[in-house]
């Protein structure tokens, strides 16, 4: 492979843009080695350093063979960084064997309807925190519904990361949102924005009020318990999410502290998530009750997760409230 064609440059100065280029690709290909994440940006990166080699000029036959093995090696290490970098371009969006590889998120409009359900969520606890205080949650059913919601998010994340989903009718276009978002982590959160993940949740929240509506009793308590739920496992779940993938440089300050906290799903807590089989650290409010799930659903199986997901969610306002009632 001839890097260095021009026969007239100066000795010194294209010897020192090689031994600077050199430096920069052990770099990028130490980056590379120790993490998936950043297979883009080396190759921007390779395209860079491979411009800045060939225009940079360098000196022909003559320089090659002074500089004897430096120069060699430095061709070969570009030469194999080609050969590595190309296919792990190829392969983005693969996280599951024998599954194909994930396109990026399309941008999915919002619509008025779904803006219409937030108006109406938040319109109903910023009214009876106006005018009738005295139907708000006290703050032990909230604790129990913030780290109960926890919880949820986790076995709703196991439920569709399990690749037996995507063949499920009516479950496969969820589990595929859920899966894709392991081959395209920014992209599908960062990249849509937050409004967008806050409407993901407006189907998933009808369907818990008509569970509600047809199952649990229409109690005060009843009701206190499914607003924190959605509130906590809906709502709270997305911003959670959300922001466990922003650079710490872009995280609002209080986003930092609850995070510091973990009252807000930390950022490299999460990250253990994102490591394959993606069966861990399955949390994305706070991550506070994962030393429970873990153990509980990182081997779970498909059909006991789903069935358990199912009976959860449509008796849980009930049971809730029968256990809240006796010992609280």
């Amino acid at each position: 492979m001839v890097l260095f064609a021009s026969q007239d440059a100066s000795k010194e100065g294209p010897k020192q843009d090689i031994w600077g280029s050199g430096a920069r690709l052990f770099f990028l290909i130490g980056k590379l080695a120790s993490s998936e994440s950043i297979v883009e940006p080396c190759l921007l990166d390779y395209e860079m350093l491979q411009g800045q080699v060939h225009s940079g000029g360098a000196t022909g036959a003559g320089a090659i063979s002074s500089e004897g093995t430096q120069d060699t090696r430095a061709g070969e290490v570009l030469q194999e960084a080609q050969l590595e970098l190309a296919p792990e371009k190829a392969e983005r969006g693969k996280v599951l064997p024998n599954y194909e590889a994930f396109p990026p998120p399309p941008k999915v409009p919002t619509t008025w309807w779904q803006l219409l359900h937030h108006l109406l969520f938040f319109g109903l606890g910023i009214g009876t925190l106006l005018f009738q205080p005295s139907w708000l949650p006290d703050w032990k059913l909230t604790l129990v519904m913030y780290l109960y919601s926890d919880f949820m998010s986790a076995l709703l994340h196991r439920t569709f990361d399990h690749e037996e989903c995507l063949k499920v009718p009516a479950l496969d276009f969820v589990a595929y949102g859920f899966q894709m978002h392991h081959a395209w982590p920014m992209e599908s959160t960062k990249g849509v924005g937050l409004y967008r993940l806050f409407c993901d949740t407006v189907r998933i929240q009808w369907i818990l009020l008509v569970c509600f509506a047809v199952i649990s009793s229409h109690t005060l308590l009843a009701a206190q318990i499914l607003y924190l739920k959605l509130l906590f496992g809906a709502y709270g779940s997305a911003v959670g999410h959300f922001y466990a993938h922003f650079p710490e440089n872009q995280r609002p300050f209080l986003v930092r502290t609850l995070q510091g906290l973990h009252l807000l799903l930390p950022p490299k807590h999460h990250a253990v998530h994102h490591r394959a089989p993606y069966n861990e650290n399955l949390t994305s409010v706070s991550g506070l009750t994962d030393f429970i799930v873990n153990p509980l659903l990182k081997d779970c199986p498909f059909i006991p997760t789903l069935l358990t997901l199912l009976g959860l969610s449509m008796f849980d306002i009930r049971l809730i409230e029968g256990l809240y009632s006796r010992f609280m």
